[in-house]
């Protein structure tokens, strides 16, 4: 396929040794590349919610702490 500014080369390399004729022993070793879905590729940055209580890291690593005063709920 036509390469853009930005393709890069691959490369594959393969190795086979035969001691003797009942036994081969292979091996290779390759670069590749994966193209991006679309979903990567066109939207943008995404964020969290900072305000949202993590009930469950207050639970389950805080136990007993009141949820206002736990790490894991907003300030």
């Amino acid at each position: 396929v036509n390469g853009g500014a930005d393709s890069k080369a691959t490369y594959k390399v393969g190795l086979e040794f035969r001691p003797i004729e009942s036994l081969l022993f292979r091996g290779n070793f390759a670069t590749a590349f994966r193209a991006p879905d679309l979903g990567y590729a066109f939207i943008g940055p995404s964020g969290y919610y900072s305000t949202t209580n993590d009930y469950y890291r207050c639970a389950v690593l805080e136990p007993g702490v009141p949820l206002d005063q736990c790490t894991y709920a907003p300030s």
